[in-house]
């Protein structure tokens, strides 16, 4: 299997996701393209040094658009640089602008692959790449939730003091301020969130809950704010996809796409042709009135004009 991905967008998020892919062996052809000619020579050069060591015969190259008709998974990271005090949604209008000019020469290069969508805001870009590249639902995966999903298992982790691979949970809805956390889906070494904490000597569950639900929300953007942007938990979190997608590993993420008319993230099971299903999870009233409010926040700017 000769593994070939693309990355669009070569700045602080495209470059540590170009490296994390190298570390990890996950793809045999690394194909990348950015608008800054100068960084992305230098990016090149850097990956390709780094490349020697890694024990693993990999092409580092530029291409055109048009040359990407044997390209089987797209990372799209192209955006413009996020400005202090926005939130996701400001940034549409820019990302919007990207993707009617890209997207378009890519279908026209024949590529029938998959493209994962890291772009903010991800629910929209998300929905703007399916509309405009014409690939099924399946083919055109948002990044979503799953990073604030593995954020929340590590607050979580923390605060009940267990290993996350004993912690199973949800975070659904807009990759977003309005993103819901499943507390009634949530286990804890087998325990639901008031066993756990119970058997810990907590005293209010609530307020545990609105703490690492803040902490969860907020995180994206305080790591932002000090370093510029997040990159090391999306790099990781892609290069997961990534693996999942190439090794038919159909497991189980919760990823960004079409749901109710809109592109919006719910548990899935991922593979090798891509989101295999979704999957149906019971939510309590109070989640699906959230849910319902956050879906009806991304319909409000999916707007593809």
């Amino acid at each position: 299997m000769n593994r070939k991905v693309a990355i669009i967008g070569m700045g602080n998020v495209g470059s540590t996701i170009a490296y994390t892919l190298l570390l990890k062996k996950s793809c045999d052809n690394l194909i990348v393209t950015c608008r800054n000619k100068k960084l992305l020579y230098a990016q090149i050069s850097d990956l390709k040094h780094a490349s020697v060591l890694i024990n693993h015969n990999v092409s580092i190259e530029e291409r055109s658009y048009s040359e990407f008709e044997d390209i089987d998974l797209i990372i799209f990271t192209a955006a413009a640089p996020l400005i202090l005090g926005q939130n996701r949604l400001d940034m549409l209008e820019t990302s919007k602008e990207i993707v009617k000019e890209v997207i378009p020469q890519i279908m026209a290069s024949g590529f029938h692959g998959i493209i994962i969508v890291v772009t903010n805001p991800v629910d929209i870009v998300s929905y703007l790449i399916y509309k405009f590249s014409g690939l099924t639902n399946k083919k055109v995966i948002g990044t979503g939730t799953f990073l604030d999903t593995l954020r929340l298992k590590r607050e979580r982790s923390e605060v009940f003091n267990v290993d996350v691979a004993n912690i199973s949970t949800y975070v659904v809805g807009e990759h977003g301020d309005s993103q819901v956390i499943s507390w009634s889906n949530t286990i804890i070494e087998g325990d639901d969130i008031e066993k756990a904490a119970y058997k810990r000597g907590f005293q209010n569950v609530k307020d545990i809950e609105r703490n690492i639900e803040n902490k969860v929300k907020r995180a994206g953007w305080d790591i932002a704010n000090f370093k510029g942007a997040t990159t090391y938990g999306i790099a990781n979190a892609v290069a997961e996809i990534v693996d999942c997608i190439f090794y038919n590993e159909n497991k189980e993420y919760t990823l960004s796409t079409l749901d109710e008319g809109i592109y919006s993230s719910v548990p899935v099971i991922l593979g090798r042709s891509g989101i295999q299903k979704k999957l149906m999870i019971k939510y309590s009233m109070y989640e699906l009135e959230k849910l319902q409010k956050s879906k009806n926040i991304i319909r409000s700017v999916s707007d593809i004009e």
